[in-house]
């Protein structure tokens, strides 16, 4: 066990290691700082994969605006830049769903599952002339995709 501990941190020293203090930042210029964005939480799963609800199950979604304050490597998800966000700025969402048929959104950001298929629910900031989308998958309990 305490090879493996010492493995891991020789590992990641290595990684830190490599990066030189002249070396540009992978994520550089990806946004411009202050860029305002309708952020819908929780965060995707593993390796940013939309969210799953079952069939007359309900999945509660938040949707924030929020400004961009830079970007970094999403060590833990996909490996890819992510935007990291500043504090959330008041904003009236409204949330709409692509396909009612297949699961519906309420005022509030509930998701309910009516039927198995894809869906993107949809939430909207008027005010900022702002968007943002998750997709939502919904599976027949028991039976998967």
């Amino acid at each position: 066990m305490l090879q493996r501990v010492a493995l891991v941190v020789v590992g990641l020293g290595i990684l830190l290691g490599c990066e030189s203090s002249t070396a540009p930042e992978p994520c550089a210029g990806m946004v411009r700082e202050g860029e305002l964005y309708v952020v819908i939480g929780p965060s995707p799963g593993l390796f940013g994969y939309g969210e799953i609800v079952f069939v007359g199950d309900s999945l509660p979604l938040t949707a924030e605006v929020r400004p961009a304050v830079g970007a970094s490597i999403d060590f833990w998800g996909s490996g890819s830049c992510k935007i990291d966000f500043g504090d959330p700025i008041p904003a009236d969402i409204e949330w709409s769903s692509s396909d009612a048929s297949i699961a519906t959104v309420s005022s509030t950001g509930v998701v309910r599952g009516r039927q198995a298929g894809d869906a993107l629910m949809t939430a909207r900031a008027p005010a900022y002339s702002l968007s943002g989308s998750r997709e939502i998958a919904v599976w027949v309990r028991g039976g998967g995709p």
